[in-house]
């Protein structure tokens, strides 16, 4: 063959890149590479990589991105893929890619594929990885323009290196592609063969070898470059190297050396770093032992292997049935091959008749061309799962913003009327106090622009409060007319009084309340004012909502109408001369230590002369304890001394566990000098300002609950179907947890996830009936997945209406209060319905998920099946539970194979289709052509239902539990172990139809252990091992089994297998998880848990669980199968001695 020479314009003109360091021949090397396809061949430890390198940095402005073209550098070791790598991109400025088997990448994905090609410039990988990428159309080979070969003298034969080049590069080249990469070659021999060759045997393997790579042979014998000092501790490394390699291929046998030989020609390894040897010296010890590993790898790929290896091998061999693999039968007479797939193949088997030397080829090709006509492989022939598990990734790439919006009720906020009249709807908020207080609570008026609906009227919450409970109604009385004058007004009494409650400063409430206006704008806008008069005719208190107006100036015009008997007499305040009766039921302010003071009453016989007790004991007088504390001289100390409060706090009373306790109410009063006080409002009775310190946590309820009717609204502006559902239901369901209050939507959220995976399993077993369970998972995964459920949340908008923050009544918004640190801005959810964005805060995707299974759970339980569906139909899951007939597999008699009376016996449920109850107990370990189908189906299904009967039926049963307790209940119900013990408990092992030795001493270990377990109970956390998969997954395909045969029909289900799990995890019986009541335990008391500490020994896992309580350490370490059992019985060991020790 004759080289391919490039040819190229004035514009993109190679020239040679050379490095400062490059020596002559490699200079030379690399002239001969820019213009022609070449094959070097240097020494070892020489610098070819070197040139290829400088063939890199030549080519380098046609690789820039955006170009589409690339380059790509073949080694044919995993080790080599970081070396080379890492020498690119040390000595150019291209993007490098890594690519190799053992980064546990899925290469077969075409988009990406895609974004790789876009993004990297220079792909430094094995050649099965190109071959596949090739094969699949994944890569073009007209898009690389330099195609490097590391040790390129293994392009021979059916190695990926000669395949690249026979079945592309060779073959575009026949069709007089002009568009074809520069091959460049590098090998420290022309000829595999490790044995001696003579002269003339070196020259027709060069030329195969020319030929094979369309390249022309450069030979340079490079001068040594090792400086006479190194010479001889570069050679006593490699006298190490070899006794070392040769220790452990005599003690440890080949894989270890082999493994030791790629450590230690790892380019990061600093094991050969001490010595006088230059970087040329360590470039040759490296060298050895890569030529080392690849010698080792050559035995091991021969099968010189170690009995020991054969005994693995043997072990691995057991586990086959997991991954069955395709088996030829061929028929060399009639030159015929059978190609058996595995059962969860769609097609079962191909047969083809050929030339026997291509027969089995022959056969998988045709395997692809059936599969690929059916949709089992896509158009890059790839497994459809393959391209599904693709889709999943990508929808988990979706680029999500968590920050988030918080939507207000537009019912509270009005475009503002400066001018006009406005109407409003009158409602009372009874407060009725079931406690003894020497404050009475007073009723308080709310006055709306909107109308509440009636299932937020009928809604009564408490108040749990240090002394007792405060029970909140709502009342509607009528409507209202205010002019602007008398908004105006009453908002600044809002705000004062909550600058007073919240701040306890009144520095700058003068200067808010002179500056406040009514607006145009979006505000919100409704009333919260006092009221007086019976609860059937309630009325506004305008006498308290007037004393905001409160001046010493008309101080004596309001004492003219003052009803109180003594109010002739004055008293001396820091405003002048007051009446008695201003100070009564009044709010004031000492400016000498800055606090404000609800006045109660006047004292009767105290004065500034009189005695005060103070913190230490010692008594002295009022006048004195004011000289002494403020430099204060009392001018009146004969005047009598007002009865203060203290502001009440503010809390949050709808807490799920609120513990705070308030000041002693003795400690709560103070006695003040009435002219060290300075009266800011009155008259306002101290009733009323402890009445409005319940007024945040009641409207945050009622915000809440209109947020829910607006969500409610959005979902049925989009519904054919009327679907009523509790508002408080909804509300449950976009309440987390973090907001702290007596319900959250875990309950919920348990329910719609159970529902969900009921749903779609039903859907996708029905729809693929052809397809396996692991494409059914893969499609499963994608639909209800938390990225898609984020994804469909986020597109309906509901992040908005989700409640995950505590509430905290100081950032409660005051109707009118301009200066609060919020903004409303319009936001239109849909073309008929906005609401108002306040602000936007952290939301996680997988809480906006949580919150879309929790509405799935909310209406599934408040309207049934249908409204769960109508909800998942809206938010973009279309799931219909339609009947579709099950195509039976199985052209066999299941009698001839299992005992179907004595199981239908069992199970109380007669089969219309017995066939579903031999594929229900068919292992995939049981090869039998009849029977073409394993219970793996029928597990995904069942597994579902099951899932779905126990959650449903625990949550109908116990519906005033609380959501966590809900979720133990579920957890100690619905595993691998109870149903497997409920399985051996009933026999069911015995009818399994597997041909596994490993899995029948597994299950008769099961059984036997099983026998030492209490019969009683076949829930919980009790069992010691771990048991056989297959023990549980029966117990699920048999469900599944019953639910298909009874026309999908979910009671059936359940009066069949609930007597076989029988008794039910009840509320006396729950036994939490030792992991998890460990983990509580912990937190709760402040015992510090190490991280599990997780060695395997001979295939089993040994878990270390470590505690230290108060100083001690209290440590134990369980072995089992699986790390989840291991840590489960050392977490219930070490619980039992902290229990013990400190009395728990």
């Amino acid at each position: 063959m004759e080289p391919v020479y490039m040819d190229t314009d004035d514009t993109q003109k190679l020239a040679a890149e050379p490095l400062p360091f490059a020596r002559s021949y490699q200079l030379e090397a690399l002239e001969k590479a820019l213009k022609q396809n070449t094959v070097l061949l240097l020494e070892t430890g020489s610098g070819k990589t070197l040139v290829a390198i400088m063939l890199l940095r030549s080519y380098a402005h046609l690789l820039r991105k955006p170009s589409p073209f690339i380059a790509v550098f073949l080694v044919p070791q995993v080790v080599l893929v970081h070396q080379q790598a890492e020498a690119v991109e040390s000595h150019t400025d291209l993007i490098v890619g890594k690519y190799c088997g053992e980064m546990g990448v899925d290469f077969r994905d075409a988009a990406s594929w895609k974004q790789r090609l876009q993004k990297h410039e220079v792909l430094v990988m094995t050649p099965q990885i190109l071959l596949d990428g090739l094969r699949h159309s994944f890569i073009k080979l007209d898009l690389i323009k330099v195609l490097i070969f590391d040790e390129c003298h293994h392009a021979s034969g059916k190695h990926p290196y000669a395949c690249i080049l026979t079945e592309f590069y060779h073959r575009q080249l026949s069709f007089g592609n002009c568009n074809l990469p520069r091959i460049f070659g590098m090998t420290a021999s022309p000829i595999k063969s490790k044995g001696a060759k003579s002269e003339p045997t070196y020259w027709p393997k060069i030329t195969e070898l020319e030929n094979m790579m369309h390249s022309k042979y450069e030979c340079h014998l490079k001068q040594s470059d090792l400086i006479d000092s190194a010479v001889e501790s570069t050679s006593k490394k490699i006298s190490k190297m070899h006794s070392t390699l040769m220790y452990c291929l005599d003690e440890l046998g080949v894989w270890p050396a082999f493994k030791a030989a790629e450590v230690l020609s790892c380019p990061k390894s600093n094991f050969l770093s001490r010595g006088k040897s230059d970087a040329f010296g360590e470039n040759i010890v490296k060298e050895f032992n890569l030529e080392a590993s690849q010698t080792f790898d050559n035995c091991i790929r021969t099968g010189l292997l170690t009995t020991k290896i054969f005994c693995l091998v043997d072990s691995l061999l057991e586990y086959r049935y997991f991954k069955p693999a395709p088996r030829c039968v061929i028929d060399e007479e009639r030159e015929i091959c059978t190609l058996l797939l595995p059962k969860s193949c769609p097609i079962e088997t191909i047969c083809v008749q050929g030339n026997i030397k291509t027969l089995k080829q022959k056969a998988c090709l045709e395997a692809c061309k059936q599969l690929h006509k059916i949709g089992a492989l896509t158009d890059n022939l790839v497994p459809d799962c393959v391209e599904e598990e693709a889709v999943v990734k990508e929808v988990g790439n979706v680029p999500y913003d968590d920050e988030q919006p918080m939507y207000y009720p537009p019912e509270l906020v009005s475009q503002g009327s400066k001018e006009s009249k406005g109407t409003y709807y009158f409602y009372l908020i009874e407060l009725n106090q079931n406690f003894d207080s020497d404050i009475p609570v007073h009723n308080i008026i709310l006055l709306m622009r909107s109308e509440l609906e009636s299932n937020i009227l009928s809604l009564d919450f408490d108040f749990e409060l240090d002394r007792g409970r405060l029970t909140v109604k709502l009342k509607y009385i009528g409507e209202i007319d205010l002019t602007p004058e008398m908004v105006l007004i009453c908002r600044k009494f809002l705000i004062a009084l909550f600058k007073v409650l919240v701040d306890r400063n009144l520095n700058e409430l003068e200067e808010i309340l002179n500056g406040l206006q009514l607006s145009n704008d979006p505000e919100i806008d409704y009333l919260l004012l006092p009221s007086m008069g019976s609860c059937q005719k309630p009325s506004i208190d305008w006498n308290s909502i007037i004393s905001i107006l409160f001046s010493h100036e008309n101080a004596w015009k309001y004492h003219v109408n003052s009803p109180l008997k003594d109010c002739t007499r004055t008293m001396w305040t820091k405003n002048g001369q007051v009446c008695k009766c201003m100070l009564q039921n009044s709010l004031v302010y000492t400016p000498h230590n800055g606090e404000v003071y609800c006045i109660e009453g006047i004292s009767d016989h105290l004065d500034g002369r009189s005695l005060l007790k103070l913190k230490n004991g010692d008594y002295t007088s009022y006048k004195e304890y004011y000289k002494d504390k403020y430099d204060i001289e009392l001018l009146f100390d004969q005047e009598l001394l007002l009865r203060g409060r203290h502001i009440f706090p503010l809390h949050y009373y709808l807490l799920r566990c609120r513990q705070h306790k308030g000041k002693d109410s003795q400690n709560a009063y103070v006695e003040l000098p009435p002219e060290l006080c300075c009266i800011k409002m009155s008259p306002i009775s101290i009733s009323t300002f402890y009445s409005f310190t319940f007024v945040p946590s009641i409207m945050h309820r009622i915000e809440s609950l209109l947020i829910a009717v607006n969500l409610k609204k959005m979902h049925l502006d989009h519904c054919t179907q009327n679907v009523v559902i509790p508002t408080i239901k909804v509300l449950e369901a976009i309440t987390t947890k973090k907001c702290q209050e007596k319900f959250h939507l875990e309950s919920l959220e348990t329910l719609g996830d159970s529902f969900l995976k009921y749903a779609a399993s039903q859907l996708l077993f029905k729809t693929y009936q052809k397809h396996h369970e692991g494409f059914l998972s893969i499609k499963k995964d994608k639909l209800i997945s938390n990225d898609t459920l984020c994804k469909l949340g986020c597109d309906c908008k509901l992040p908005g209406f989700i409640r995950n923050e505590s509430f905290d009544p100081k950032n409660w918004m005051v109707p009118g209060d301009a200066s609060g640190n919020y903004s409303l801005r319009e936001d239109f959810i849909s073309n008929a319905r906005s609401l108002y964005i306040t602000r936007r805060r952290k939301l996680k995707k997988k809480k906006v998920a949580d919150v879309v299974e929790a509405l799935v759970g909310a209406y599934l339980s408040a309207g049934g099946e249908i409204a769960a569906l109508l909800f998942l139909n809206w938010i973009g899951i279309k799931v219909d539970f339609f009947n579709t007939p099950y195509e039976p597999q199985f052209q066999v008699k299941p009698e001839d194979h299992i005992e179907i009376r004595h199981l239908e016996s069992l199970l109380n449920y007669s089969f219309r289709d017995p066939s579903l109850l031999l594929e229900a107990l068919t292992h995939g370990s049981y090869m039998l052509p009849e029977i073409p189908r394993c219970y793996q189906r029928l597990e995904f299904l069942g597994d579902a239902v099951l899932d779905y009967l126990i959650t449903e039926y625990l949550y109908g049963k116990y519906p005033e539990i609380s959501p966590g307790l809900l979720t133990e209940m579920r957890s100690a119900s619905v595993n691998n172990d109870c149903y497997a013990r409920s399985a051996v408990r009933e026999g069911l092992h015995k009818h399994i139809l597997y041909t596994s030795q490993k899995l029948d001493k597994d299950i008769g270990f099961a059984v036997k252990c099983c026998e030492n377990y209490s019969s009683e109970s076949t829930f919980g956390w009790e069992s010691e091992i771990s048991f056989p998969k297959v023990l549980g997954d029966v117990m699920e395909s048999l469900a599944g089994a019953i639910f298909v045969d009874s026309g999908y029909n979910k009671d059936v289900v359940f009066r069949s297998i609930r007597p076989l799990l029988e008794p039910l995890v009840t509320l006396e019986t729950l036994r939490l998880n030792p992991t998890k009541e460990l983990n509580e335990l912990c937190q709760i008391k402040h015992f510090k848990k190490k991280n599990p500490f997780v060695p395997l020994n001979n295939g089993m896992s040994s878990v270390t669980v470590e505690v230290k309580a108060n100083g001690v350490k209290f440590k134990h370490t369980s072995t089992a199968a699986n790390k989840k059992t291991a840590e489960k019985l050392a977490s219930k060991e070490v619980l039992r001695v902290l229990k013990e020790k400190f009395n728990i």
